[in-house]
């Protein structure tokens, strides 16, 4: 049990982190600022994914308690959310700065987890 949702997570993880961060280095004048920008998205994306996750999960529940449970399926759909910020970085990449991007990903996370 443990072993195959952890076997799911890395994949996941290297798939988010190598994959699409550095299918962005093509891009010859934002180079490293896209591998450092993706990198950072990733870990914001994951941060907030789980943070809208519980409040949503609490309010539609109306179990408000102060213990959460915080396991590997709900990393892996934070990683998934992440993918989901790294697709639309891609296609904003240069035309955006960091500050507009986190928006967007704020924004982009919140409509992800009430989907």
């Amino acid at each position: 049990m443990f072993w195959d949702y952890y076997l799911l997570f890395q994949n996941i993880a290297v798939f988010s982190l190598v994959g699409f961060s550095f299918l962005l280095v093509y891009i010859r004048f934002h180079r490293w600022m896209s591998l450092g920008t993706s990198f950072f998205l990733v870990a914001i994306s994951i941060q907030l994914y789980i943070c809208f996750n519980i409040f949503f999960d609490e309010i539609w529940t109306r179990n408000f308690t102060i213990k959460y449970v915080v396991n590997f399926p709900l990393f892996i759909s934070a990683y998934k959310s992440s993918i989901c910020v790294l697709i639309i970085y891609g296609a904003l990449a240069g035309k955006v700065d960091l500050f507009q991007m986190l928006i967007i990903s704020i924004i982009s996370l919140l409509f992800f987890t009430l989907n």
